[in-house]
């Protein structure tokens, strides 16, 4: 299996070597990534984002503030996690608890990004480098060895084709990254902005 690898790494020419380093740290990136979000996605409780929201709206803050202190829940706990003292206390340390939480959800896009886009050009530059092998063997009249013709257009193919999985597999964990900020974002905004309203009504409430 392992000869089988090394033989098709070899085909594919100088240019597999950075495919290959390519693939292993986003392979690893992707893998750790999956994982965390495996165990984001179990935290994350809607009935208890629902039922939070209903004792908000109910103006209910004290029994929220419980439901935020028992769930384990990553979204109620930076509200639960807050400085509550005074609401622009809360305001500072809930943006400072979000940006961690969202953060910690976009590690790693960087690397896959940058793999989604260097792969299919590592690709396509073994293309090119394998399609001039190809062609120096022609103008040098090796006809009569068509192997040394078919190794460059072999090491065009394998590039490309390794160059693309790569940049493939990498999408599925970049997107699925990318759509769990972008909703972590929009529950963290309303879950915010409905207890923000609801601890300045219950502070108006305490003034009078």
């Amino acid at each position: 299996m392992i000869d089988q690898v090394y033989s098709i790494i070899e085909r594919g020419g100088p240019i597999m070597w950075p495919l290959l380093l390519t693939s292993i740290i986003s392979f690893t990136v992707s893998i750790e990534r999956i994982i965390f979000l495996f165990r984001f996605k179990s935290a994350v409780s809607q009935s208890h984002e629902q039922r939070f929201s209903e004792l908000l709206a109910n103006k209910k803050l004290n029994e929220a503030l419980g439901i935020s202190e028992i769930s384990s829940d990553p979204l109620l706990k930076v509200i639960g996690n807050s400085n509550l003292s005074s609401l622009s206390s809360f305001q500072i340390s809930f943006h400072r608890d979000s940006l961690r939480l969202l953060n910690s959800i976009k590690k790693g896009l960087g690397i896959l990004d940058t793999s989604i886009t260097i792969a299919p050009l590592l690709g396509l530059l073994g293309t090119v480098t394998g399609l001039i092998q190809s062609f120096y063997s022609l103008g040098n009249a090796e006809l009569s060895s068509p192997i040394a013709i078919t190794g460059g257009i072999s090491e065009a193919l394998i590039a490309t084709g390794f160059g693309l999985g790569v940049a493939i597999f990498c999408l599925i964990p970049f997107n699925l990254l990318t759509s769990t900020e972008e909703s972590t974002r929009e529950s963290l905004e309303q879950l915010g902005t409905m207890f923000e309203i609801a601890m300045s009504s219950n502070n108006n409430n305490s003034n009078s």
